[in-house]
Parts: structure tokens; C-alpha cells; sequence
């Protein structure tokens, strides 16, 4: 059993060391993952590769009880919770645009 999979067990078994030592070990992985990402986007892209990589922490962190076998399935969970950032992301920027940021009311 890998390093990955045992942190992946102690994470899911409750113990947040586990998820803190886990997001170290993979932090590079997660950082090229979070470069492709990006390189797919359109540019001038306001978000950089750390601050997707944080963000993806955050709401991984919030996750209960998850149930990553390995390696592999935490970097596809992460992949897609990157996705899922740079969608928000887009969504708020298109709100503020249409709205200016501004509440109206009629």
C-alpha cells in the first residue's frame, strides 16, 4: 500500500494530519495539474496556478469521510474540484459584468 493510499485511509478515518501531510506530498502534482488547467483557459486568466491549487484544498478540507481509494482517484477528484473553481470563478466575473457589481432594484 502506497504512502498516498495509507493518508488517503488515516484522512477518511478522521485525522486532518493525514489530509495536511496528503496535499504536501501531492503538491506538485496538484500544481501541474492546476498549470494544465489553466493553459486551457482563456488568457490573461486572473487566476494563477497556486491560488487554484488553494482553492482546491479548501473545499477538498470541507469533504467528510470521502472515499479516495488512491493515488489516481484523489487527483481526478481534484481535477474536477479545479474545474469546478474556474467555473465559479468565470460565473462571478460574468455577474460582475453584467451588473457592475451593483444591486438594482425596481
Amino acid at each position: 500500500m502506497s504512502d498516498v493510499t495509507q493518508l488517503l485511509g488515516r484522512w477518511r478515518a478522521g485525522d486532518r494530519e493525514a489530509f495536511e501531510e496528503l496535499f504536501g506530498v501531492l503538491y506538485a502534482e496538484l500544481r501541474r495539474l492546476a498549470q494544465g488547467r489553466l493553459n486551457a483557459e482563456r488568457p490573461g486568466h486572473t487566476l494563477q496556478g497556486t491560488a487554484l491549487v488553494h482553492e482546491v484544498y479548501l473545499r477538498l478540507a470541507q469533504q467528510r469521510g470521502a472515499r479516495l481509494e488512491n493515488r489516481s482517484h484523489f487527483l481526478a477528484v481534484a481535477a474536477q474540484a479545479m474545474r469546478r473553481v474556474l467555473v465559479d470563478h468565470s460565473r462571478r466575473r460574468s455577474a460582475a459584468k453584467r451588473d457592475g457589481g451593483h444591486m438594482v432594484s425596481l
